[in-house]
């Protein structure tokens, strides 16, 4: 399988990507945008800061994608820094013969990023509070 695995600083420009996943023995697509939103657990949310010691994390991710199977090409990257509101925080893109199998690769890397890839999450709010997120006993205050 080829793949590209990366955390970034940038804004995530995905049409590159789509390009680079498109393979003729495919005829599965599969794309996840993770994108920040405005809400959670009914607060209003106006920006949120991830931070990652990105080596780590890109080869969390790396091994990750290892563990998939019955793909030809991935794309799997995170952004890190502040995002506003719309920004793409995360980009999976799948190619496969069977869209079955990019849709359990999708989820897998998905379910695998939120439980072992080390990248932290701080969401802002307009009341001028912020909380770390998915920190385990206030892991980074």
């Amino acid at each position: 399988m080829s793949q590209i695995v990366k955390v970034v600083s940038k804004p995530i420009d995905v049409e590159p990507y789509r390009k680079w996943v498109k393979h003729p023995s495919c005829g599965a697509y599969v794309e996840f945008l993770g994108c920040v939103r405005n809400h959670n657990e009914g607060l209003s949310v106006t920006k949120l800061a991830y931070q990652a010691y990105s080596e780590m994390a890109e080869k969390e991710m790396k091994k990750l994608v290892d563990r998939i199977r019955n793909i030809t090409r991935c794309v799997f990257v995170h952004r890190i820094g502040t995002l506003d509101i719309g920004d793409i925080a995360v980009c999976v893109l799948l190619s496969s013969a069977h869209r079955k199998d990019a849709f359990e690769a999708c989820q897998f890397l998905l379910n695998g990023l939120k439980s072992v890839v080390p990248i932290w999450k701080k969401e802002f709010y307009d009341t001028e509070k912020s909380k770390w997120i998915g920190c385990k006993d206030d892991c980074l205050k």
